[in-house]
């Protein structure tokens, strides 16, 4: 008995395969080749392609005269570029890096009385405190002791040397470079000069007192005579007077 083929047979999937006509492919789906092999220009299908290309007139060569010109101005005026809109003015946000230093006040330091202003007060109506200014005061005095002429006020003394003064005080206290030329430095070592060079002269005063006093003893009889020699009254007053360190100098 012949056995019966059934569609059981067939492999499971072929109930699932769907058959349909090929289409011929369109050459513009075709997409083009992006390496090409490198053609000499010197072999002989460069040179047999070069032969074939003959101009091929255009559509506006085959035109009348007439209208040839009419299509050539109208195509220039196309071609013609449009004015660009006018740019927006945009205003930008400017940064205010500009930093305001505090000006010197007028008058001169040290003699609030006399059109002037006190230094110190001054200071502290900035935000200085004491123990700042006493710093910054004890600073420049111990600078000035070392580069400067003590004997000599500020007006004399060496530019370079003052510069270098003031450079240091700023390397110590850096908040002086927010002021105009620094003028907090420059007005408290005039007024440390100023102190060191009165301090000079009270020394040659009391000095030349005490020399004076000596005179005075040796001149004495042996008897123990009374007799004195009247001191001038400028040399009385300098040598009634106990001089102390100038730790303070008056700003």
């Amino acid at each position: 008995m012949a056995r019966f083929r059934s569609h059981r047979h067939l492999p499971q999937i072929m109930h699932r395969v769907r058959f349909a006509q090929e289409l011929p492919q369109d050459l513009r789906t075709i997409m083009a080749r992006r390496r090409f092999k490198p053609i000499q220009a010197e072999s002989s299908l460069a040179k047999s392609f070069s032969e074939r290309r003959t101009p091929h007139p255009t559509v506006q060569d085959q035109l009348p005269t007439e209208l040839r010109a009419e299509l050539t101005t109208s195509t220039s005026l196309y071609q013609t570029p449009c004015a660009s809109p006018p740019s927006l003015a945009v205003e930008t946000p400017v940064q205010d890096d500009i930093v305001v230093l505090i000006p010197k006040p007028a008058g001169e330091a040290g003699r609030p009385n006399a059109g002037g202003y006190s230094l110190e007060i001054k200071l502290k109506e900035l935000g200085w405190r004491t123990a700042e200014i006493e710093s910054l005061q004890k600073h420049i005095k111990s600078l000035c002791n070392v580069h400067l002429d003590t004997a000599k006020p500020y007006s004399e003394q060496d530019a370079e040397l003052k510069q270098v003064v003031i450079n240091k005080v700023k390397l110590a206290f850096p908040i002086l470079e927010a002021y105009v030329n620094t003028w907090p430095v420059t007005e408290m070592m005039k007024s440390v000069l100023k102190a060191a060079r009165d301090k000079l002269k009270r020394e040659k005063v009391q000095k030349a007192a005490s020399v004076n006093l000596l005179g005075n003893a040796s001149h004495l009889g042996p008897s123990g005579s009374s007799a004195r020699r009247v001191l001038p009254l400028r040399a009385v007053r300098s040598s009634s007077t106990t001089l102390s360190d100038d730790s303070s100098v008056a700003i």
